[in-house]
């Protein structure tokens, strides 16, 4: 298990579909042992992808404790973002900007800061509506509005996994990738890859496709040799690959 606090900064660089991702552990891996019934291997890990540069910027807030959740806070009524962040640095780098701060004593590169800033983080002219609470309610608050979806954005679903294993004395390598871009604000790619395989499922109930009833958790091939094929059918396919690693 990766602690909390190098959680972002044993990144992998991940490409699916031409485009470059990082990966990162993410919670518990080894509960999906079971659940998949991969008992007996080596090395699980459960991951989540974001786009280049995301970790180094979340890195940067987790150091700075910007993400706690334990320690609920108070800040006094005209606290700029930039007030904000500096309560989370030490005093005896006061005399510099925040931006500055952050870059001494994290080694923020300027990529990094340039996100940051565009979070409003640096802001003195605007602050924090939520001025109770812990820190990484404060940040919610931030993102909520910062990362809203807006009617010209486009989401994008992306999914990679890979299987390493010997046979016959040799090592193999398969893996399996989803990209999926939404159409608009309204037709998301998250809502046709939650919305979709539902909808399919409950023809296959009504046509008599399913054995069992009641809820179910698709990871049986009864369930998924009918939507899958289903799925793709509707765009929604994953690329699969397999080498003979030397």
């Amino acid at each position: 298990m990766v602690p909390p606090h190098r959680t972002f900064q044993d990144v992998r660089h991940i490409e699916v579909g031409g485009t470059a991702f990082e990966g990162y552990p993410n919670r518990d891996s080894i509960a999906y042992e079971s659940i998949y019934g991969l008992h007996g291997i080596q090395t699980l890990i459960r991951g989540t992808l974001r786009g280049e540069g995301f970790c180094a910027g979340w890195d940067v807030l987790v150091q700075l404790g910007c993400v706690r959740d334990d320690a609920p806070m108070e800040w006094a009524a005209g606290t700029s973002w930039a007030d904000w962040m500096r309560t989370f640095l030490p005093a005896s780098l006061g005399d510099v900007s925040v931006r500055d701060a952050i870059a001494q004593r994290y080694g923020a590169d300027d990529a990094t800061l340039d996100r940051l800033a565009w979070l409003g983080l640096f802001d003195a002219d605007a602050g924090p509506a939520v001025l109770e609470g812990t820190p990484a309610q404060v940040l919610q608050s931030l993102l909520e509005e910062k990362w809203k979806l807006q009617p010209d954005d486009r989401d994008m679903i992306v999914m990679w996994h890979r299987f390493a294993y010997r046979l016959d004395g040799q090592m193999h390598e398969v893996t399996s990738s989803l990209r999926l871009e939404g159409r608009d604000a309204v037709y998301t790619g998250m809502s046709d890859t939650v919305g979709w395989p539902v909808a399919l499922a409950a023809e296959a109930l009504l046509a008599g496709k399913f054995k069992d009833r009641g809820v179910q958790v698709p990871l049986h091939r009864d369930y998924y040799e009918v939507i899958l094929p289903a799925l793709e059918e509707l765009g929604v396919r994953f690329e699969e690959t397999h080498r003979i690693c030397s």
